[in-house]
């Protein structure tokens, strides 16, 4: 990475990264268009995008037959609103 890139880390659940000038962690949940809009309007603060990376993801334990309605929406929301 070139030394003076701005990058933005999205997380729902709070990662183990040490805040600097050139790291910025912002909370996020693809799921959720309303988080969406607020991230955009907090990168108009910057001039431009240096690094994107699209790191979502989501597990569940059990099998296709014992995951709930709910959580298995959750896992399509994931994999495909995120990657739109």
């Amino acid at each position: 990475m070139q030394e003076g890139c701005l990058v933005i880390v999205t997380y729902l659940k709070k990662p183990n990264l040490k805040i600097s000038k050139f790291l910025i962690n912002y909370k996020l949940n693809i799921t959720d268009q309303s988080n969406w809009d607020d991230l955009f309007k907090f990168l108009k603060k910057f001039n431009k995008i240096d690094i994107l990376i699209n790191n979502a993801s989501i597990m569940f334990n059990g099998s296709i037959e014992t995951i709930s309605l709910d959580d298995w929406e959750n896992v399509l929301k994931t994999y495909t609103i995120s990657f739109s």
